[in-house]
């Protein structure tokens, strides 16, 4: 059981020291000047009862032929209790008149669940009391207060329906540890069981913080030693140890935490068998590459046996079976642990004891203990089980540092040697290089040059790369656009299709009937279907040219560029890439829809641009726009309707045209890099990030006109592109 558990045990006994407690078989009297001084436990004296019954906890039921027990229920006696992890508990507790009218704090200390009545009425629940272990949710009440407010009566009935169905039958480390399943019961005046209930936690909760500090800074200080200098595997290990030990300690922070399948990882049980393999399978590691320079294969076996228990404690959670696998898992690695230090010392490997001293105080320690508590006894020492927590990861930081000493001290003497050599060399050396310096001045000259040039080759062939390299993303950037376009036609075109051969099938049944009233001679019937047959042609002929446009657009698109600006309908050219858009993204997603509002200003007429490059601006931030406000509907909910508003608006010498969406913005701390080449927002494999940066050379190079954006975190986002008429 935890060591915080141990300390607040002997704290209630030793702030229960002198308490006035007079009790007969089954009531209990209190009285108030002795409370203002004492702490008063209630431990023997109450009504037993195993099994459940909601019955037993009112006034009116007749506890005769109870038995009368200690509630904190001893586990050497616990046969004799018939306990089958549920039971009742009563007791009449009667007080003076100095408590009638008055406040007065009592906790239950256990680590189990119950609820708490006063005269079958329920004041508190601490867990989830159950008659099986499935539905039992176990709470440790850490001494929280339950607060009771005497009234004029002087005689209460006091039930506790209580539950634990911790496995009893192979517990032996909690029978060391606590030796008890039930409960302590203590009253205390409000102010004392308020402060001491804040002080306890506060106590705990710094003696934890500390230990977990120091192991987190260990752990972090290791981690940046692998990072600056990674060849030193045993740091990761000694990180991953250290951080798992860490953690370890703090579940104790959180083992309140009410254990329920829907929150199983959250539970202590699962997070203390996670850092229980990391911890072991850690060391394990650190020794193998300290002492072999490598992982064995024995490691492996470990590790892929660690992993299949943690999925079988997944599956089957809770389970007897399991924690006795995790022992024998345990128990396996702890004895590979000592076979290792065991052939290291026999081979005098360097610094070798240090860590066989610290595991041996471990392993004598702990069997120490285990041995003590079979015995009957309890290690209530906090300091005893520190130097025993402590003892592995104390010894692994000294064998790390003595070693660091070590290839320090060697490193000292043999900088030593080489320097001393150093200057023996060069006393020889000097006369020999008087007579030598023209000539080595004029090799290491010319080596300068040539040198010189060969960086000069290396950085030009680099240049070459870098330029071909930018040539080919631009292009997969156009080809992107390209294909995106070329979706968006593919969609758009199939609606004319469609209409040509619906009235090409349309006139051929026409022909088949013209046929048939040329036969018959009827000439009102002929002309009539002459007269649908010319309006099914017209009407072909007309989706026939709008087919043909949006395939012209197409090869306007795909040409490239030539350089060469021409007079172009700027709003023809925006409207047709917001349909080809919308289009293309329809068609790679069926249940994307955006509502467009247009605002076209007629009186632009045509400016002078080079459309293809014009065209690619648009369809990009169109793009953009529609995919930012398309996320912002799958982050939120169906209510959220997506908007793309585009205008164009004519300012004498320029026109102004703005492509809005109501997306979530751009973060103010992205903002500056937008237009950087290669920068993009957008999941891996979804964008190449450069075609923002493609948009402004068009806009701002080849146009000498300017784009920028508007935004509003969580609102909108408005780009604005300004383009000269001539």
């Amino acid at each position: 059981m935890k060591t915080n558990l141990i300390k607040k045990n002997i704290l209630l006994m030793l702030l229960s020291t002198g308490a006035i407690l007079c009790q007969t078989n089954d009531t209990t009297y209190i009285y108030g000047d002795s409370l203002k001084t004492n702490n008063i436990q209630i431990f023997k004296g109450w009504d037993y009862h195993p099994g459940d019954d909601s019955t037993w906890g009112l006034p009116a039921f007749s506890s005769v032929g109870w038995k009368t027990v200690d509630c904190t229920l001893d586990l050497d006696s616990i046969k004799a209790y018939n306990w089958n992890g549920i039971g009742w508990f009563r007791k009449t507790i009667v007080i003076d008149s100095s408590l009638m009218n008055k406040i007065v704090a009592m906790t239950l200390n256990h680590y189990g669940a119950s609820q708490f009545y006063i005269d079958g009425k329920l004041i508190n629940n601490f867990g989830t009391v159950s008659k099986n272990s499935d539905g039992e949710k176990i709470y440790y009440s850490n001494s929280e207060p339950i607060i009771i407010n005497f009234n004029s009566s002087s005689t209460y009935l006091f039930a506790i329906r209580y539950s634990n169905h911790l496995p009893i039958d192979h517990s032996f480390l909690y029978k060391i540890f606590r030796n008890t399943i039930g409960f302590y019961a203590t009253f205390k005046n409000w102010t004392e069981g308020i402060n001491f209930y804040g002080i306890t936690q506060a106590n705990d909760s710094v003696l934890n913080a500390w230990l977990i500090g120091i192991l987190l800074s260990i752990s972090v200080i290791y981690f940046l030693l692998f990072l600056f200098y990674s060849k030193q595997k045993e740091y990761l290990y000694y990180t991953i140890f250290t951080f798992a030990f860490a953690l370890a300690l703090a579940t104790s922070l959180f083992d309140n935490i009410i254990y329920s399948e829907t929150f199983y990882f959250l539970s202590f049980e699962i997070i203390s068998r996670i850092t229980l393999f990391a911890v072991f399978l850690g060391v394990l590691a650190f020794l193998y590459q300290i002492f072999y320079g490598r992982m064995l294969k024995l490691f492996r076996y470990f590790l892929t046996l660690g992993i299949g228990i943690f999925i079988w404690e997944m599956i089957i959670p809770v389970n007897g079976t399991i924690r006795k696998v995790v022992l024998a898992f345990v128990f396996i690695t702890s004895i590979e642990i000592l076979r290792v230090l065991f052939l290291a010392i026999k081979r005098k490997k360097n610094n070798a004891w240090v860590i066989g001293a610290g595991v041996c105080v471990f392993t004598v320690g702990i069997l120490s203990v285990i041995i003590y508590g079979l015995a009957g006894g309890q290690v209530n020492s906090i300091y005893v089980i520190l130097i025993l927590l402590f003892s592995i990861p104390l010894s692994m930081s000294i064998y790390l540092a003595r070693s660091s000493s070590q290839t320090n001290k060697n490193l000292e003497t043999q900088l030593a040697a080489v320097k001393q050599l150093s200057e023996e060399a060069i006393e020889k050396e000097k006369t020999a290089a008087k007579l030598a310096v023209e000539t080595q001045l004029v090799r290491a000259e010319n080596e300068r040059k040539t040198q010189e040039l060969e960086y000069a080759k290396e950085i030009e062939k680099a240049y070459t790369e870098l330029k071909s390299t930018q040539a080919q993303l631009i292009h997969s950037e156009k080809m992107a656009s390209l294909g995106e376009l070329t979706a968006g036609i593919a969609h758009e075109i199939k609606n004319p299709l469609n209409f040509i051969n619906n009235f090409s099938e349309i006139s051929t049944e026409l022909l088949d009937e013209l046929k048939t009233e040329l036969q018959n001679h009827n000439t009102e019937e002929i002309i009539g279907i002459a007269e649908s047959l010319k309006q099914n042609l017209d009407k072909i002929n007309q989706h026939g040219k709008r087919a043909d446009s949006i395939v012209k657009g197409m090869l306007m698109h795909s040409r490239g560029t030539s350089g060469e600006k021409v007079l172009t309908n700027i709003n023809d050219l925006l409207d047709q890439y917001v349909i080809l858009a919308y289009h293309g993204l329809r068609a790679k997603d069926k249940e994307f829809n955006i509502t467009i509002e247009k605002e076209y200003d007629d009186s632009i007429g045509k400016i002078n641009i080079i459309p293809q490059d014009i065209s690619r601006v648009f369809l990009n931030v169109i793009n953009n726009a529609c995919y930012a406000a398309n996320q912002k509907r799958l982050k939120e909910d169906k209510h959220f309707s997506p908007v793309l508003k585009v205008s164009t608006k004519n300012l004498e010498k320029i026109v102004e045209i703005r492509i809005r969406d109501n997306g979530d913005g751009i973060p103010k701390s992205i903002r500056e890099k937008l237009f950087n080449p290669f920068f993009t927002t957008k999941p891996t494999g979804e964008g190449t990030g450069l075609g923002l940066s493609l948009s402004y050379d068009i806009i701002v190079k080849q146009h000498a006109g300017e784009i920028k954006f508007e935004s509003e975190e969580g609102e909108f986002t408005e780009f604005i592109i300004t383009l000269p008429k001539s």
